[in-house]
């Protein structure tokens, strides 16, 4: 159990702007069977997307995400397997919470580009 990250080299995106884009991926395997898969990607030079693909869940999930504690977005996935992304997220402290089939909290804290 645990996370594994791993930086993954892609092919840039029309959105990216980035000539090098680069996404972090990092996968949990789940108690009782299932894994997902968090990415973080850069969108543009100044925000990113966060990506989460669940594989073989039981039971429907809900993942919020909000920002300093305001409600961002709230997405719920039905499936067995299923992608959730939120996108345009820039510099800050960023709340993900899911409820459903497991309830699990962390925070995660993006920085801004490099001087």
């Amino acid at each position: 159990m645990g996370l594994e990250p791993v930086f993954v080299a892609v092919t840039p995106t029309r959105r990216s702007g980035v000539e090098t884009a680069r996404r972090l991926t990092m996968n949990e395997a789940l108690q009782g069977g299932g894994l997902i898969e968090y990415s973080i990607l850069r969108s543009t030079e100044e925000t990113v997307m966060i990506s989460l693909l669940f594989q073989d869940l039981k039971e429907p999930l809900t993942v919020r995400l909000s920002e300093n504690g305001r409600p961002i977005s709230s997405q719920t996935v039905r499936d067995a397997t299923g992608r959730i992304h939120f996108d345009g997220l820039t510099a800050g402290d960023y709340t993900i919470e899911m409820s459903g089939s497991m309830d699990r909290t962390f925070t995660l804290r993006l920085l801004g580009p490099a001087e």
